[in-house]
């Protein structure tokens, strides 16, 4: 109770509008990418870029052994902006089929800690960051969005700024808005 009293104290009466906003991200970020523009479109929102697929961005994502590993999730993104707003949306896990859940189990057992290598070293508390201990498979497979999304996000240096997502979803989303907050120093 005392942190949502702080959130509505920080963020005023929005706290709950901007909840089920970015519940409505997540929902549409499960869909296809014309959906998604449908949904975006009739609802204000301009799509940055392109829908970012985890499967679409190779040579990102780095394995246990230091190997290429594939996408492992069925995962993707988006960036969008409306007004003075822009929000970086994360999909759940999906799968079509046997072998993607296959891989989506594999993912998940990649549940041993693993530092952060995406701090450069310009970022203040550069040294304590990269003591922090992630899952390796959330981190892995945040690698392949990483790039994409910054560069998204950097050319709207003036706008507020939400990271949403749902289960891998809210994991990748919680590695970006850090990421994002420590290359950026923004909230």
């Amino acid at each position: 109770e005392k942190n949502i009293d702080e959130a509505v104290e920080q963020f005023g009466a929005d706290v709950t509008t901007n909840a089920t906003r970015m519940f409505q991200h997540t929902i549409w970020a499960s869909a296809d990418e014309a959906t998604i523009k449908n949904k975006l479109y009739n609802n204000g929102y301009t799509l940055v870029g392109d829908v970012i697929r985890g499967a679409d961005q190779s040579g990102s994502g780095i394995d246990v052994w230091r190997v290429e590993s594939p996408p492992l999730s069925g995962g993707q993104a988006y960036v969008a902006t409306n007004g003075d707003n822009l929000v970086v949306s994360f999909r759940s896990t999906h799968s079509e089929d046997g072998w993607e859940k296959t891989l989506n189990v594999l993912t998940d057992i990649r549940a041993y800690h693993t530092k952060i290598e995406f701090i450069d070293d310009t970022v203040p508390n550069v040294t304590e960051y990269r003591e922090i201990d992630v899952h390796a498979g959330f981190h892995n497979e945040y690698l392949r969005y990483r790039n994409t999304i910054l560069e998204y996000v950097g050319q709207h240096p003036d706008k507020n700024i939400f990271v949403t997502g749902h289960s891998l979803g809210g994991a990748l989303s919680v590695l970006n808005a850090f990421d994002i907050a420590a290359h950026t120093e923004r909230r």
